[in-house]
């Protein structure tokens, strides 16, 4: 592969993190009432794994999905996203880490298990190890519906930066 094809390969995708950050804005109040507690976030790097903490014990980290909670079914989510949880999780017994998936047409969440039986595969756009977790797993979070995401338009995504 030319230096050119790994440069392209990295490339950081401003729009793609830009509905990330909206997806994240619009459904903190929801996660805010849903806990019963005061999120924030857990820092601004693009790059942490988790997104917000109530400080005390629950981290939920947000994936903004492109597709409908029917298209596939598993979603994905990289490897070290949850093995960061596990760490956390380990340094504090009492912490509960929920992932929560905002699909085009609904949000799902689940709170990752100590112990699961998730499949891992090399796949995603940059054929990164993830877990394949089964959709019909995810917990409907009922009565909420993320705009943003329903705005979301792969041409325009996918276009250059």
């Amino acid at each position: 592969m030319s230096k050119q094809g790994l440069t392209n390969r990295f490339q950081f995708n401003h729009k793609l993190h830009s509905l990330g950050i909206k997806i994240e804005e619009e459904i903190k109040p929801y996660l805010d009432e849903f806990f019963n507690t005061k999120f924030e976030k857990r820092s601004n790097n693009v790059f942490d794994v988790i997104d917000f903490t109530n400080n005390e014990n629950i981290q939920i980290e947000i994936k903004g999905r492109t597709c409908s909670s029917t298209q596939y079914k598993d979603t994905i989510i990289t490897c070290n996203k949850i093995h960061e949880a596990e760490l956390l999780m380990d340094e504090n017994p009492e912490l509960e880490v929920y992932l929560f998936f905002v699909f085009t047409d609904k949000t799902k969440y689940i709170k990752v298990p100590r112990e699961r039986n998730w499949e891992v595969k090399l796949t995603g756009t940059w054929g990164i190890k993830h877990y394949l977790i089964p959709v019909d797993e995810l917990i409907e979070f009922n009565g909420v519906e993320i705009k943003s995401n329903n705005e979301y338009n792969e041409n325009e995504i996918s276009k250059e930066n």
